[in-house]
């Protein structure tokens, strides 16, 4: 396992863990299972019996364990408790450049690689994190076999005919929101446009740099609607409001962020998702994850799809859905609230959720089921970018969530793991830079 999470603690160091609460241990076991238990001396705590142990490692007080403990480094287990935490350890005389504060994020992750997990790197997939072995997860492991195989007798080859009669004006369309976007724009338009997106419904998420000018062209030319939705991490109710007012008008809607650029192994988007016209609602589309390459700034004139050639080796276990509108959408709150990563819809009355790219129905909570052969599309997920264009994304508020997810941390975890590369989406590159001239 890589050494990744408290990294200023060196082989020669000497430890006390602040807190012998749940954090306290998981730091620990931590540090057992990458090879540092022997430089932890023993736990501090206040609260608990000080007669006790854990794992062969005395839990003492505070003032003994620093008697004791001379020289050492003190970690502060509760990322709640630390302000209190910190000010006893300075009373104490501990100096400042000997305590170490974890995150409540740093800890969640370590506590995520202390425990036996299903293997990380499957046949098909890499997943995030992999999934924690117990009676839950294998639950709903044999749950998702069971109904995969109930969908495909079932449903998968029974030809429905769509439920709204309709000449469609575009076969596909993207919905998206976005904030402060404007360098990507032209580049993510264009080349979707290459692979055969008639059009675009863009949701202005309260932008304020130049979106206007790059947009300007398309909306005169009717390829791009654009919406000023004025919500605060409205992507959720924007996708709703876009299956809501343009149902009526495009017959597939894929629903993706402009850091995604949706690759086909061979010829135009339609002609992969026109074969489940009639025979499924939706269709998941996998992640192909890309890190930094190592760039710390780039020049934004640069093209994305160019500049960032290091990903993960496999697919990811997430991606994104394109709607078809023939079907109605699941209105379950069980199944409706994360559509755009799994869309759920309506067949024969019941809630069906996606097939995947390699035709199988593709259910959360398991192993995605897949198959031998090569995804015939995926998505290139341009996810963190260079370190510079990162940190603007870190101080703007989240599309989805009130709490924004991305920190150095985030970082740091998707860019170590791309390792791999993938040439696919190159062989659109002369086409598209004559595009953008």
């Amino acid at each position: 396992m890589d050494i990744f999470f408290l990294p200023s603690i060196k082989e020669s160091d000497f430890v006390v863990i602040f807190g012998c609460g749940k954090y306290g241990k998981t730091i620990y076991n931590y540090l057992q299972k990458t090879g540092r238990s022997k430089n932890i001396l023993c736990f501090a705590d206040n609260r608990i019996n000080h007669k006790k142990k854990y794992k062969n490692k005395k839990i003492l007080c505070p003032d003994l364990a620093k008697k004791i403990c001379k020289r050492s480094l003190w970690i502060i287990s509760s990322p709640q408790n630390a302000s209190e935490m910190y000010k006893q350890l300075c009373e104490m005389r501990i100096k400042e450049s000997d305590i170490i504060l974890p995150t409540e994020e740093e800890i969640r992750l370590m506590y995520k690689n202390i425990h036996k997990f299903w293997y990380e790197e499957s046949k098909h997939f890499m997943y995030e994190y992999g999934y924690q072995i117990n009676f839950y997860f294998m639950q709903k492991w044999l749950k998702s076999i069971f109904y995969g195989i109930y969908h495909d007798i079932f449903f998968q080859n029974k030809e429905i005919l769509h439920g709204i009669k309709n000449q469609y004006k575009y076969n596909v369309s993207i919905c998206a929101i976005f904030l402060n976007e404007a360098p990507y724009m032209k580049e993510w338009i264009e080349f979707h446009r290459m692979i055969g997106i008639e059009h675009f419904y863009l949701y202005n998420n309260m932008s304020t740099d130049g979106y206007k000018s790059v947009l300007e062209k398309y909306i005169d030319e009717g390829i791009v609607t654009l919406i000023d939705w004025d919500v605060p991490h409205g992507q959720i109710s924007a996708y709703k409001d876009c299956v809501k007012r343009f149902l009526v008008e495009s017959r597939w809607i894929g629903f993706i962020d402009l850091d995604e650029f949706v690759v086909p192994r061979e010829n135009k988007i339609y002609d992969f998702l026109k074969r489940y016209n009639n025979r499924c609602g939706s269709v998941l589309i996998y992640w192909k994850t890309y890190g930094s390459s190592k760039r710390k700034k780039r020049d934004l004139d640069g093209l994305v799809i160019e500049d960032f050639k290091k990903c993960w080796p496999k697919l990811g276990d997430l991606g994104k859905c394109f709607y078809n509108t023939g079907y109605p959408m699941s209105t379950e709150d069980k199944n409706g609230k994360g559509f755009y990563h799994i869309c759920w819809t309506k067949k024969r009355n019941k809630d069906i959720p996606p097939i995947n790219v390699f035709g199988k129905f593709s259910l959360p909570g398991g192993l995605q089921r897949a198959s031998k052969e090569p995804a015939a599309i995926q998505i290139n997920h341009y996810l963190i970018k260079s370190y510079e264009e990162y940190l603007k994304k870190m101080a703007q508020p989240d599309a989805t969530f009130e709490n924004n997810s991305r920190t150095n941390i985030t970082f740091s975890y998707f860019d170590r793991r791309a390792t791999g590369t993938d040439n696919l989406i190159e062989r659109y590159l002369p086409e598209l830079k004559e595009r953008l001239k």
